[in-house]
């Protein structure tokens, strides 16, 4: 469990400045902060959905139900590596993906969304998409042997990680929980602190 408080909104001071000694820029100090506090009616600091709406039930059941297929039949985990740095091969297997899971979750996804998606989880060199679309005993899990469970979890992380990509693009500006005024904490900041520039700091 993680603190269930986020930031939502930041309004700055509009009658208060802090310049900054030897630059341009100048920043505003907070007024009000409005958090918002999650509920965790089920369990977890991000029952709202913050990062990306979350599965119905319906929708986890045909993930599982797919999950188990790859397990026993590889398509996207064929690779026994750590990562897939071939970017031809992962760029049409995340786009398969895409469809496919699309079609899961009952949710439609053109070919050319497929293709902007593929491109934007495969290309990062940090955080990408790419591990998830091999499997390497050891390393994707806690064995050094090929079980069939370690290969439907792996299945089902990357067949979750394309549902909750689908439905965060698809998700309204207004739906998100940001948006929840019944979950809204508004904090104002009353206090004043003394600002001293760089150049008397540093004498």
């Amino acid at each position: 469990m993680h603190d269930p408080m986020t930031v939502a909104f930041c309004i700055p001071n509009p009658f208060r400045r802090r310049y900054s000694w030897g630059k341009r820029w100048i920043n505003r100090p907070r007024l009000i902060t409005i958090w918002h506090v999650d509920p965790e009616c089920d369990g977890t600091d991000d029952s709202c959905g913050w990062f990306s709406p979350k599965l119905t039930k319906e929708q986890v059941s045909a993930l599982s139900h797919a999950a188990w297929c790859e397990g026993r039949s590889p398509f996207y985990l064929r690779l026994n590596n750590e990562t897939n740095n071939y970017a031809t091969d992962a760029l049409h297997l995340m786009e398969c993906a895409f469809g496919y899971v699309g079609d899961l979750i009952r949710v439609r996804v053109a070919p050319d969304e497929a293709r902007r998606w593929s491109l934007q989880a495969i290309r990062s060199d940090g955080d990408n998409l790419r591990h998830l679309l091999c499997f390497k005993a050891g390393w994707h899990s806690n064995s050094d042997s090929d079980r069939l469970s370690d290969r439907e979890e792996c299945a089902l992380g990357l067949f979750r990680s394309v549902a909750r990509w689908i439905l965060r693009e698809r998700r309204p500006w207004w739906k998100h929980p940001r948006w929840h005024l019944r979950h809204w904490k508004i904090q104002i900041h009353w206090q004043r602190k003394t600002i001293q520039s760089e150049c008397s700091a540093t004498k």
